[in-house]
Parts: structure tokens; sequence; C-alpha cells
């Protein structure tokens, strides 16, 4: 969610302020305010591509994305986008039963890579030197690297928000 009175970008302190704002404002739980929300697995996976590629440049990518959204049709939904800080293209997909939702987003990664390899061949023969293993390596290390960052940001942060609106909820009805 983007604020636009107090900030350009996303910004996960900030959303939560807003929403303990507005139960505050409304006078209401937390649960009520959710009750209408029914959350699906979800599978996110990158892909890292040439500088400047978007999964657009690929025909095979474009239909499969296609394809792969009549598979899900209602029940889930797909999206497709480069990332805006890293030479990656980002695969979110959501649906009802988790091994269908894996199982579409590794069918659009998997025509992904294979476009990508392709389009490596067509431009130069494929050889491998010590240094660019060396670089493979400290890419994996980064990916680890973002992994855990992702982890943190979208597990334990929630959970210290869901603490702290426990804990206002508590005053707030205790009559602290």
């Amino acid at each position: 969610m983007i604020f636009f009175d107090y900030n350009t970008t996303g910004d996960g302190p900030i959303t939560a302020l807003q929403l303990l704002y507005l139960m505050r404002r409304k006078n209401r739980l937390l649960s009520e305010m959710t009750a209408g929300i029914y959350l699906y697995p979800q599978v996110l996976t990158n892909v890292i591509v040439a500088k400047g590629k978007i999964y657009k440049d690929y025909p095979d990518v474009v239909k499969v994305i296609d394809d792969c959204t009549r598979k899900l049709g209602d029940k889930g939904r797909i999206l497709v986008r480069p990332s805006g800080t890293e030479p990656k293209i980002r695969v979110m997909v959501e649906g009802e039963e988790y091994g269908f939702t894996k199982a579409i987003a590794d069918e659009i990664v998997g025509v992904i890579r294979k476009a990508i390899r392709r389009e490596r061949i067509g431009r130069t023969s494929i050889r491998r030197s010590r240094m660019s293993v060396f670089f493979l390596f400290c890419v994996r290390r980064s990916a680890l690297l973002s992994a855990s960052v992702f982890l943190i940001c979208h597990f334990a942060l929630p959970l210290i928000l869901f603490s702290l609106v426990r804990v206002l909820q508590s005053r707030h009805y205790s009559g602290a």
C-alpha cells in the first residue's frame, strides 16, 4: 500500500499505523474489519534476466501466462512483472489449492527460463570460466540474503504488528 501523503513507495510501518488509526476511528476490531477477506496460498518466484528484459519480450511466456490464467479461472490470480530494482522477472501465483498454484507457477517459470536459455544460446556460445562460476555462486548467496530479508519482513514484522494491535485493543477495552 502506498500512502502518498507520507511516502512515494510502499511502507509497512506506515500501513500498520494507518490501519491502527482506522480501527480507532471506526471503533472496530481488526477481526471485524477483515471478516470478508480470504487468504489463498501464494507462490512467489524470481527469475534473473538480462537487464531491461520484460516477460512481454518472450512470446512463449505471454502465451503460457494466458493459458495458465484460463486454467486458474476465477479461483486465483497470476501476476508477472519486472522487478523495479533488479534484473528479474517476478512471478506470483495465488490460488485456492497450494499444489495446483505451485504447478502453475513452476510452468510459467520454466517457460521463462527456457526462453532465456534459447536467447543466450542464440547470442553466444556457452562457456563458463572460473570467474563466471564464482559470480553464479555470489548471486546465489545474494539470493539467500534476499530470501532472509523477505522472510523477516513478511513474517516477523506482521507478528510484531499483530502483537501491538492486541496490546492496544486490550488497553482500549480495559479502559487503561
